[in-house]
């Protein structure tokens, strides 16, 4: 469903049904599998933690690994169909579990590995991203808009329409110059 690079350690996550496979970014061969999943979405790679985060929206959890060994050590369970997009924000340092047609998402501490909260999107999430500043801004495909969601209070400060692009689904964001590009169907 997504690929995450983790450049660092020159690594490629790719979400693969029900594994991860992890390819060397510099020639592609197979540095391991991540297996034992469901349905996988998503790849978050916290490196000062020494663990990775993915989604398992058939199984209703973030599965947790470590970096070096690529070895399951736990799991947070979202109880959420759709357990799909994942996004760290540094700011909060807090992981945020996208629950797609569950219309919310799952707040997570990453250190403790655990919930937080359970935030109601008011219909169909589909992908976020992070300022780095305490912002997450999250694609409502079935609202047709971009929710601005305040990581540090966990409550949503507003909603920007994103008409006329229709079904919003992919969203990127341009750091340096703070510009949100959010593309839509239809």
């Amino acid at each position: 469903d997504y690929l995450s690079v983790d450049a660092d350690a020159r690594r490629v996550y790719v979400t693969h049904g029900t594994e991860v496979v992890v390819l060397n970014a510099d020639d592609y061969s197979v540095v391991g599998r991540i297996g034992g999943l469901q349905l996988s979405h998503a790849v978050v790679v916290l490196k000062e933690l020494g663990k990775g985060y993915i989604t398992d929206g058939d199984a209703k959890k973030v599965v947790i690994f470590d970096l070096n060994t690529l070895k399951v050590t736990g799991e947070v369970v979202t109880n959420q169909p759709d357990t799909d997009a994942l996004v760290y924000d540094p700011a909060s340092k807090l992981l945020f579990s996208i629950n797609g047609n569950s219309a919310n998402l799952t707040v997570i501490d990453p250190v403790k590995e655990t919930v937080v909260k359970m935030m109601d999107l008011g219909g169909a999430a589909e992908f976020g991203v992070v300022d780095g500043k305490g912002t997450l801004y999250n694609n409502n495909e079935e609202k047709g808009d971009v929710a601005v969601i305040d990581t540090r209070t966990l409550t949503i400060k507003t909603r920007w329409p994103a008409a006329p692009a229709g079904t919003v689904t992919a969203l990127a964001m341009d750091l340096k110059n703070q510009r949100l590009f959010s593309a839509g169907r239809n």
